[in-house]
């Protein structure tokens, strides 16, 4: 049950990365009201989806960690 858990997971990761090339490559980051500002609310929607899994804290800290380098990247400060 773990192992399927982990793969969630990741697979959470790998939909949140294809969300967000998504943005990257078809906005138009100087546009009024861009997709850019929707990257908050991914994370934020990655980050429940993993705690929802109730990974053991590790887990859950790493995934929670890989998040926030992905979209680290990408916000607005």
């Amino acid at each position: 049950m773990h192992e399927v858990k982990i793969d969630r997971a990741w697979n959470i990761l790998e939909k949140l990365k294809t969300r967000l090339i998504n943005i990257l490559w078809d906005d138009n980051p100087l546009g009024y009201n861009n997709e850019h500002m929707l990257i908050p609310w991914l994370q934020e929607e990655a980050e429940y989806a993993i705690k929802e899994l109730k990974l053991p804290e590790k887990d859950e800290n790493y995934f929670l960690i890989k998040i926030e380098q992905i979209v680290g990247e990408y916000m607005e400060e």
